[in-house]
């Protein structure tokens, strides 16, 4: 899956927190937020992960490496996936290297 692609399935804002990570998108790991994860149909979710210094959203519900979720309008009804979003490995001075919204980092 490509950058526009999941982008297509239009993912929604956090309802519960205007100030929410990944542009107002993600939906934190515990409480209210978990719980409206929950009942989405797995299509629709993405796990926001980390793991060897590694951002990336991966397609259904997940708990290992998690961060947060993010729920899109539109389903997947693909493969399972994975989009890589940031490498913090690479320092661009202050510590972070992180792409623009979405977009996969070069391999």
């Amino acid at each position: 899956m490509n950058l526009d692609q999941f982008e297509a399935l239009k993912p929604i804002l956090n309802p519960y927190d205007d100030n929410a990570s990944l542009d107002g998108v993600m939906f934190e790991t515990y409480g209210e937020e978990l719980q409206h994860v929950k009942k989405q149909d797995s299509r629709h979710i993405w796990t926001y992960c980390e793991e060897d210094d590694i951002l990336f959203l991966s397609q259904g519900f997940h708990l290992v490496n998690r961060l947060g979720y993010v729920i899109t309008e539109l389903p997947y009804d693909g493969e399972y996936t994975t989009i890589r979003i940031a490498d913090l490995s690479e320092d661009d001075g202050d510590g972070w290297h992180t792409c623009p919204k979405f977009e996969p980092c070069e391999e």
